[in-house]
């Protein structure tokens, strides 16, 4: 099929979690600081699975598959969704420390930034100078992201404050993975995925 040739099934199928998680009550899903520290532990992944707006889905859905289409799969599909857990956890770790004032948070592209990285990191070793020239373009759009504050355009199209922060974070944990994986697959050899990856 044309589409799962120019972006990877797994991203389609990942996009399509995320429109199912749009059709439940976002106040139920979303990372809650409260609600966090009353034991409502679920909110630390699904905080990203919800979004505040149609438009804020739709724009993580388009960067999900930009980065489905950037970077072939090379990774089994138990280590990108292990490593996509991980920037999730990640990310919602992170917040409290980065944002003390932040009660809660809904959207995907903190994992988006950390895929981005992830995916950029572990490309490094066969696709170095496309690799690194992604790492920076990346690099410098969270630059720009921390200097606009979350204010502008985007913020205006998504009807919410962006959270650069959760960009950052998800970068950063993004790219401790990719390089644990990096360091791992040396040790352990490296396993190409099958076809139905």
């Amino acid at each position: 099929m044309l589409l799962t040739t120019l972006v990877p099934r797994r991203y389609w199928i990942l996009a399509v979690t995320l429109l199912a998680a749009w059709t439940l009550p976002g106040a139920l899903l979303e990372w809650s600081r409260a609600g966090i520290v009353e034991g409502e532990y679920w909110r630390l992944l699904t905080g990203h699975w919800t979004h505040v707006s149609l438009a804020h889905l739709l724009l993580n859905l388009l960067g999900l598959m930009v980065i489905g289409a950037l970077f072939s799969h090379r990774e089994g599909i138990w280590q990108w969704l292990l490593a996509l857990m991980v920037i999730a956890l990640g990310v919602s770790l992170s917040l409290p420390w980065l944002m003390n004032d932040l009660d809660w948070y809904r959207g995907f592209s903190g994992c988006l930034y950390g895929l981005l990285v992830y995916r950029g990191v572990v490309s490094l070793t066969d696709r170095p100078g496309f690799a690194a020239t992604v790492l920076v373009f990346t690099g410098l759009k969270l630059l720009a992201d921390s200097v606009m504050t979350g204010d502008g355009l985007s913020a205006d199209w998504i009807g919410a404050a962006v959270i650069w922060q959760a960009h950052s974070a998800g970068a950063v944990t993004g790219a401790v993975v990719g390089v644990l994986c990096l360091a791992g697959g040396h040790l352990l050899g490296r396993r190409r995925p099958s076809a139905a990856d």
